[in-house]
Parts: structure tokens; sequence; C-alpha cells
């Protein structure tokens, strides 16, 4: 969703600039009062420059985001990717649900998925740099349920998965987003 939306602007401004250029050189019966060529680069340098602010920051594995959390994963533009955050404390899997969801109504905030947990295991140097390993939990709850009153748990440290209930209090939370 928020890929279409950054894309739309950028669509408006593309077709802006062309029907722009298109009135600007195409107009045979203009008066000497139009814009000249200098004029015309001007004004598409200027368009350009809003084109290029909407485009999000390239990202790398281990950058801190101003919204929160430490870069794990990003695609191969760097411009998307996933984040996890060091906000966790031992809960149940039912609290660590709870607290995601009102926390995700901010900014997208989710419990990761069993893929999610192995992506975090392989960047978890760039994790642990982020956060400080002393600080910070690598047992984390994921979304991926087994069945009504149990979950998976990932330990991002090892990679190693266990089966647990959701009533269990030693898992922690380490919710992760995209951006």
């Amino acid at each position: 969703m928020k890929q279409i939306m950054i894309k739309q602007p950028v669509a408006i401004l593309s077709i802006m600039l062309f029907s722009v250029a298109i009135m600007l050189s195409g107009n045979t019966n203009a008066t000497r009062d139009m814009a000249t060529q200098a004029e015309l680069n001007a004004a598409v340098a200027q368009l350009k420059a809003k084109i290029n602010a909407l485009t999000p920051p390239k990202r790398a594995i281990g950058d801190r985001l101003p919204g929160g959390g430490i870069v794990f994963w990003v695609d191969s533009t760097g411009r998307h990717g996933l984040a996890v955050s060091g906000d966790d404390q031992a809960t149940t899997w039912y609290q660590a649900h709870t607290q995601v969801t009102i926390k995700g109504f901010e900014v997208d905030w989710r419990l990761p998925t069993l893929r999610e947990c192995e992506e975090m295991t392989e960047n978890k140097d760039a994790i642990f740099a982020g956060f400080g390993e002393a600080h910070f939990s690598t047992r984390s709850w994921t979304s991926a349920e087994i069945d009504a009153t149990t979950v998976w748990e990932c330990d991002i440290s090892t990679g190693v998965k266990s089966e647990k209930s959701k009533d269990h209090r030693d898992s922690f939370v380490l919710p992760i987003r995209r951006f």
C-alpha cells in the first residue's frame, strides 16, 4: 500500500511535467511571451527535484530507522525492507499479540513470521550491534500459530524454533515492520 501511495504523486508529477513540456514546446500559435528554453529547463529541473524528494532513501542492514527499529533485511533497491524493534519484554503470546496490535496502529508493527525470524538470524550481528546484545533478548514470539493454544517461538541467536504454549511467559516481543 505504501508503495502505491508513493508512486501516485510521482505519476502525477510526471504527467504534469509532460503536459507542461507539450504546452510550451508544441504550441505553434504561441506569442513571443512564451517561456524560453532556459525557463522550460528550469521548470523541468524543479519538477525532477520534487519527484526525487518523494523517493525513499536507500537503507542497509544495520541502519537505525527514524521511526524506530534496526534494518535486518532490504530488497534489491535498498529502499524497502524489514526492521526489528528492541522494545522486548517477557510476556505471553496473547499479551505480545495485543501489545504489537496496539503499537501497530502507529507504524505497522507486528510479530515476525518464521521466515522473517530466519532473516533476523542471518543478520543477527547487525541487530546486536544496533541494540547491544546485553540489553536484547533473542527469543521471540512469532505470528505462526500451530493450533489454538500453541505457537512457534524463534531464537534469532541460534535459529532454533520451538513450539510453545500461548500462555508461556518466558518468550519476548521482537516486533517488526516494513519500510
